[in-house]
């Protein structure tokens, strides 16, 4: 599995002040292997502790919101294991069409053996 971070802001304009009505930092991971396919999660600066999946680009350039497959994927465990054990992630979620989802107990358990 290769692994990529990228660190980003997104603020408004600053003010007179120089101080910002909005601003975002976070990390971005995409995750992906041989298969072409990536995994992409977000973690915000102000929370390091949690990290979020946001979607999935296969090998033709198509993004896929999550489904349960996701857990049938060895890439998507993969990743979840390392947010977990590298990026020292406490919870995971995921992004799905409802909202932000709870990334499964069993994976959590799993990663540490």
């Amino acid at each position: 599995m290769d692994v990529k971070t990228s660190h980003h802001v997104d603020a408004s304009e600053p003010d007179a002040r120089g101080k910002y009505e909005w601003r975002y930092a976070y990390t971005i991971y995409e995750f992906s292997d041989e298969s072409g396919t990536r995994f992409i999660a977000r973690s915000y600066d102000d929370d390091p502790t949690r990290a979020s999946f946001l979607s999935a680009i296969r090998a033709d350039g198509s993004e896929e919101f999550y489904t349960a497959a996701w857990y049938d994927s060895a890439l998507f465990l993969a990743a979840a294991r390392y947010l977990l054990l590298e990026a020292k992630k406490k919870k995971i979620s995921i992004l799905t069409a409802q909202g932000y989802a709870k990334l499964a107990r069993w994976v959590y358990t799993s990663a540490k053996k």
